[in-house]
């Protein structure tokens, strides 16, 4: 029998192992403070907004945390080998648009920052 809504549309089985996946990460994160992810990864993005002005690299990403999210924004229309070089590195970031977007995670270091401000400096230089 035809269903009589838009799932007469669907093919196949709905994707229910994504479904298993998005459960345990769900129970995985439930273990952890929100609060606590979201202060320390505020910290992180104050922190790497306050490295890139103080050696002169532009950021539209507003200071104020309240105003964005866990990710800063730097003015940059660099080519995919960069990116890609980058990424080698181990400095994980998304070019496009005209920006290059830095974005955090419960699981990253302030440590990290050193690198990401470090192979920034080196590829504006060339």
């Amino acid at each position: 029998m035809l269903r009589t809504d838009a799932m007469r549309f669907s093919r196949g089985n709905p994707c229910y192992a994504s479904l298993y996946v998005l459960d345990g990460a769900l129970d995985f994160l439930a273990g952890y403070e929100t609060l606590a992810i979201q202060s320390h990864v505020q910290a992180l993005t104050g922190d790497l907004h306050d490295r890139l002005s103080a050696v002169g690299i532009h950021s539209f990403t507003p200071r104020d945390p309240d105003r964005h999210g866990a990710s800063i924004c730097i003015d940059g229309n660099f080519e995919q080998r960069v990116i890609d070089d980058l990424h080698r590195r181990g400095v994980y970031i998304w070019g496009g648009r005209g920006r290059l977007r830095i974005s955090f995670h419960g699981f990253n270091q302030r440590s990290e920052l050193d690198t990401i401000v470090s192979e920034l400096l080196r590829k504006l230089r060339r």
